[in-house]
Formats: structure tokens, C-alpha cells, sequence
């Protein structure tokens, strides 16, 4: 059904294994395809780049398809509202379901004006993510999850990358534990797909529950 977003990432067949790889991948491009892909900086705001009074985002990063539709893929009506990165721009969810080539075709359109300098093979991995798979952010989140089972996942799954107080790497622009205080819809973003910039695995092949589980732990750890 178009525009019905899952509650919790979908279990994959063995034969729908190549669509997994496609929509994680397109999850990374989402959050930064200039880093995923090694693309050129632009240099310069994108072109139908609208940022509300107070946000102050400028350059490459208006170029990312988080700036405009967030973390919650529901844009200037989501989680971006009221705070310093509020866009003017609509989400993504009434494209959920829709067919990959249609969301293409978006994607190369006047507004986004992607066909340029974006490969055809990450469209299509984006547009197979904005399809099929969104998640309900907001519903995932109210469900909650055990912090307890939450710090086993952690101190085996992430442990590795960000020790055992979420304080590594170093070149992250906060803890973890404050980073999900302030945007838990990233760090679940992040959970799911995994990171552009660096080796985070993808959980979207586990339950749903060991993403909220690994949250509800992270909100225990040191915020500075």
C-alpha cells in the first residue's frame, strides 16, 4: 500500500536478500549519499534548499535528504519542527510502497535535480529505501525498549567502535548518550541502516526490538 509506513524493519527471505543490501545502502545515501559515494562538495547551497528562521545549515550538508525531510521522514511536519534544523520541505512517507522508478523519476525532477551527480545505481538503492524501507519512528520509539537486554547488544554488537561509554570515535560531535537524548530518530536511523561514515553495521535484518533494546541502554551512558 502506497504510503503506509512498517512499524519495524521487515524480516528478509533468503531470495530478497539482494533488496536488503539495496535499502540499507539507500538508508546510508539518505543520511549522506556526498560521503557514500565520494562526491564532489557542490560549493554551494542546493538549489530548492529552504531552511526555517534559526536553521543555519548551509553548503553540502542542504544536500542531504535528512536536512529537508529528517530523521522521521515526515519533514517540516516532523521531529526538524520548532528546532534549529526546521525545513520548509515535505517528508517522505506518502512514498512508501510506491514504485522505485516513479520515486526516480522524483528524484532527477527540477526540485531535487539529482540525475547530475548522483549515479544510477545509488537512485535506485535510495529510491528502493524510500519505498520499502521507512520506518514509523515515532510509534518504534513510543514502544520503548529494555535497557538491560539493550547493554548486552551494546558491549558485544557496538562495543568495538564506541567503548563502553559511547565516548569513541572521537571525531563524533557528541556522546552517544547525549546524542540520543537530543535525536533519538538519528541514532535509530543509524541503528537500522548503519553509518555512511564509518563501519556501524546494519541491524535491519534483527528484530526490530534489539534497535529499541541497544536506545533504551544508550540513554543510561554519560552525556559529556
Amino acid at each position: 500500500m502506497v504510503g503506509a509506513v512498517a512499524l519495524m524493519p521487515a524480516p528478509v527471505a533468503a531470495d530478497e536478500a539482494d533488496d536488503m543490501v539495496s535499502i540499507v545502502n539507500g538508508g546510508r545515501l539518505y543520511d549522506n549519499w556526498l560521503k557514500m559515494t565520494g562526491a564532489a562538495d557542490p560549493g554551494k547551497d542546493h538549489k530548492s534548499w529552504k531552511p526555517a528562521a534559526g536553521n543555519k545549515q548551509t553548503g553540502d550538508t542542504t544536500w542531504r535528504c535528512k536536512s529537508c525531510h529528517g530523521w522521521d521522514y515526515k519533514g517540516k511536519d516532523g521531529q526538524q519542527k520548532g528546532t534549529e534544523d526546521e525545513t520548509a520541505a515535505g517528508g517522505i512517507t506518502k512514498s512508501a510502497g510506491a514504485d522505485p522508478a516513479k520515486i526516480i523519476a522524483v528524484l532527477k525532477d527540477a526540485t531535487h535535480d539529482l540525475g547530475a551527480v548522483m549515479k544510477e545505481d545509488a537512485m535506485k538503492d535510495l529510491a528502493n529505501f524510500v519505498s520499502k524501507g521507512q520506518v514509523d519512528t515515532a510509534a518504534l520509539l513510543a514502544k520503548g525498549g529494555d535497557a538491560a537486554k539493550g547493554k548486552g547488544y551494546f558491549e558485544t554488537i557496538c562495543v568495538g567502535c564506541h567503548k563502553l561509554d559511547g565516548s569513541y570515535p572521537k571525531d563524533m560531535a557528541m556522546k552517544l548518550g547525549a546524542r540520543v537524548n537530543i535525536a533519538p530518530q538519528r541514532v535509530l536511523h543509524n541503528l537500522i541502516n548503519g553509518n555512511p561514515m564509518g563501519k556501524m553495521p546494519s541491524l535491519r535484518a534483527l528484530d526490530g526490538q534489539v534497535a529499541l533494546d541497544i536506545l533504551a541502554h544508550l540513554k543510561t551512558l554519560p552525556k559529556s
